[in-house]
This record gives C-alpha cells, sequence and structure tokens, in this order.
C-alpha cells in the first residue's frame, strides 16, 4: 500500500485538502477519467477516486472521490 501525503480530490463540489490519505487499490495519481483507486483517510473513511478532466483540453488530471 502506498501513502499520500497530500491528496486534493472534489467531494461534493468542494476541493479538499487530505493527509496521509492510504491507496488501498488502483492509481489513485493516474491521469485517466474513470474510476482509478479506492482509499482511505486518516478517519478510515474509504472513498473511490474517479479521474476528471480539469479545465485543459484532453487532460485528465483532476480527481473526484464519492463515499464507498
Amino acid at each position: 500500500m502506498n501513502v499520500l501525503e497530500l491528496f486534493t480530490p472534489i467531494l461534493d463540489g468542494k476541493r479538499q485538502e487530505l493527509h496521509n490519505v492510504t491507496i488501498l487499490e488502483g492509481d489513485a495519481l493516474m491521469r485517466v477519467t474513470g474510476i482509478r483507486a479506492t482509499i482511505e483517510t486518516e478517519d478510515g473513511s474509504r472513498y473511490k477516486v474517479i479521474g476528471r478532466a480539469c479545465s485543459l483540453p484532453n487532460c485528465h488530471c483532476d480527481a473526484e472521490i464519492t463515499k464507498r
């Protein structure tokens, strides 16, 4: 398992600043759209990481999370 010291995905339309996120499966930093990973936050909450396009043409570097 990998740990991200800082991860800033979107949750319910708002940018989050999450620290010490554990990647349970997948690759949360992969630059593609669709489901990329499952993560766990410091408080034990689990989320799906979904790749999203950013404001640049053909760039998919942003991420959104949804509660699992």
